[in-house]
């Protein structure tokens, strides 16, 4: 291998993220981190021995643990692969000495004869470690899975990684020709610059945005997008209102919001399960509502209650919601009795009709509430959902939609409320791991908080057009530090 390459390829590199040894890790939503097949692995640590009788500190794992071929551990002064019969293999040998090392591992799988092979600082370790995963009894040796956490996991009894660890990268394939290239003398390269870049590519605290109490660490290819983390709610008691009182709009109105159900959500007897709304269970209390209809019904809907205490509502057809999938949502009415003034756009296709009386109903003491009714607080929604915003006007279908699958800035269309969902949200604790999240309006006072006690795995590191992003648990803001591999 031969030659650096150029300074062009080199990448400003400020901050490693620090790990305590006791329960700091880092866990990618919707992993496919080295999912299957052949892949290469390469990251910077910098560690003190591991000490202790055997003592495992966990580098990288998968979920559940006992995927033992992607249980990846600490110990003494060596960086360990534990075998499927909980045999514990050297992949790297004397790195943990308390200075940065740049490590590279490829995994070929080949049934019984499947290696893993490393490289330490641009050098190619001896020799190769066999895979034991395939042993005969172990459920014929078919476990599989990706990566989920980097620097521990959230499985007790196991420690994390004591000490740093920067510029985390997943490849397909065997990447050792590009080793002079990732290692580059000592010196953190754009990996981007590579003829095949990284499928993930986790670069610590550089990319990292602190929201108490979390570290936000998006997949580099992420990086710009509007979204990268959402709002999970469980069906079950989750919600968040979002200002107080009705927001006072009684004309013209828009509601848009991105929406992902599971398929195993049936959404039980039929029930309206509740994306944002400002109606209560009581028939006075109703203004208007954007929801999903189960109980194999299924479509989306969106209604208005008129001043004169009648509604209108339209229905999607042939749109199945309860498919795992992404899907962008905008509810627009005229306020008047114009022709097609009601219109629902699901993922930019449009339904619509005529609404049988005008404006908006004013009420009282009704609050606007995201994952389920208003006062009353029922009809849970399960599943996610991300950027939510409300207009006191007819927005135009193609200033949020553009037809790419993923969240556009729609800040210039002057929205009268904006929730970025998780990308912005903070929490307050309560009980470990539950408590208060505190989503923030980004363009008004209407700020969201969230009923009931909500976990901090509420957050996810997923969007629409968005994966494999990362976040932070029990770790600080100071955990990011100003100690990285050499700089050029």
């Amino acid at each position: 291998m031969s030659g650096r390459i150029g300074p062009s390829k080199y990448i400003s590199n400020n901050y490693s993220l620090d790990f305590d040894g006791v329960d700091d890790y880092l866990e990618i939503s919707n992993s496919t981190v080295a999912d299957s097949g052949q892949f290469t692995l390469s990251f910077w640590i910098k560690s003190p021995p591991a000490t202790g009788n055997n003592i495992f500190n966990v580098l990288f794992s998968s979920e559940p643990y006992y995927n033992l071929n992607r249980f990846w551990v600490m110990n003494g002064a060596n960086i360990q692969w534990v075998t499927i019969n909980n045999v514990p293999k050297n992949i790297a040998v004397g790195v943990l000495d308390n200075t940065w090392h740049h490590i590279m591992i490829i995994w070929n799988p080949d049934g019984a004869n499947s290696t893993i092979r490393s490289y330490i600082d641009g050098a190619n370790e001896a020799n190769a470690v066999t895979d034991y995963r395939y042993a005969p009894g172990w459920n014929g040796g078919a476990y599989q899975g990706p990566i989920n956490f980097i620097g521990g996991n959230n499985i007790a009894g196991y420690k994390g990684v004591i000490g740093t660890i920067d510029e985390f990268a997943a490849f397909e394939g065997d990447r050792s020709a590009d080793l002079a290239s990732i290692y580059n003398k000592g010196v953190p390269a754009n990996l981007n610059k590579l003829p095949v870049p990284p499928l993930q590519w986790f670069r610590m605290g550089d990319n990292g945005v602190y929201k108490d109490p979390q570290w936000l660490i998006p997949n580099n290819e992420n990086k710009n997008k509007v979204s990268n983390y959402s709002t999970a709610f469980d069906g079950l008691d989750d919600s968040v209102e979002v200002g107080t009182q009705s927001l006072g709009i009684t004309g013209a109105i828009s509601v848009s919001a991105w929406v992902k159900i599971p398929t195993t959500n049936t959404g039980g007897g039929g029930t309206n399960i509740q994306v944002v709304a400002c109606e209560d269970v009581t028939s006075t209390g109703r203004n208007w509502l954007m929801y999903w209809r189960g109980g194999g019904q299924d479509y989306f809907s969106f209604a208005v209650y008129h001043t004169d205490g009648s509604s209108t509502g339209i229905n999607s057809t042939g749109i199945v919601p309860n498919d795992g999938e992404w899907h962008h949502l905008l509810g627009t009415y005229d306020g008047t009795t114009s022709v097609n003034g009601l219109k629902l756009f699901v993922d930019g296709n449009v339904f619509q009709t005529t609404a049988g009386s005008s404006g908006v109903r004013s009420v009282t003491g009704v609050e606007p509430t995201i994952g389920s009714l208003s006062r009353g607080l029922n009809w849970f929604f399960e599943g996610n959902i991300d950027e939510v915003s409300i207009w006191d006007n007819v927005v135009s279908i193609g200033n949020v939609w553009n037809g790419s699958g993923s969240p556009i800035d729609i800040t210039p269309t002057n929205p009268f409320a904006y929730w970025k969902m998780g990308e912005n949200a903070t929490f307050v604790y309560n009980v470990n791991p539950d408590g208060t999240w505190i989503i923030p309006d980004e363009v008004g006072s209407n700020d969201g908080t969230s009923n009931n006690l909500m976990a901090d795995s509420a957050r996810v590191g997923e969007s629409p057009n968005a994966t494999n992003n990362a976040l932070s648990f029990n770790m600080d803001e100071i955990d990011r530090v100003e100690d990285t591999p050499a700089t050029p």
